[in-house]
């Protein structure tokens, strides 16, 4: 095979990636905006008194919540907009 065949593989392999990935983009897209919104919902109802929590609760959901969004958003980057395996060079032979 020569070097223009190897590309026309590569750009091929690369699309079906791109549309294996596009639900799992938009699953996780809409995942986090629900999660931001209802996180919202609960600020302002503690905010006009509708929902009463004590300091230490939450704080303790404000900081989970943002972890989980940080940790969705590392996975997102890492994994879903990579070209490279998710099990690249972790002792796998083939």
């Amino acid at each position: 095979m020569d070097e223009a065949q190897d590309r026309e593989i590569d750009r091929g392999e690369r699309s079906a990636l791109i549309r294996l990935r596009e639900p799992a983009i938009y699953a996780l897209g809409g995942f986090l905006a629900f999660q931001l919104l209802f996180m919202n919902v609960i600020l302002i109802l503690v905010g006009v008194d509708e929902l009463n929590l004590r300091s230490a609760t939450l704080q303790f959901y404000l900081t989970g919540t943002l972890g989980e969004i940080f940790g969705l958003v590392a996975v997102a980057i890492r994994f879903v907009f990579s070209d490279k395996p998710p099990l690249s060079g972790r002792g796998i032979r083939r």
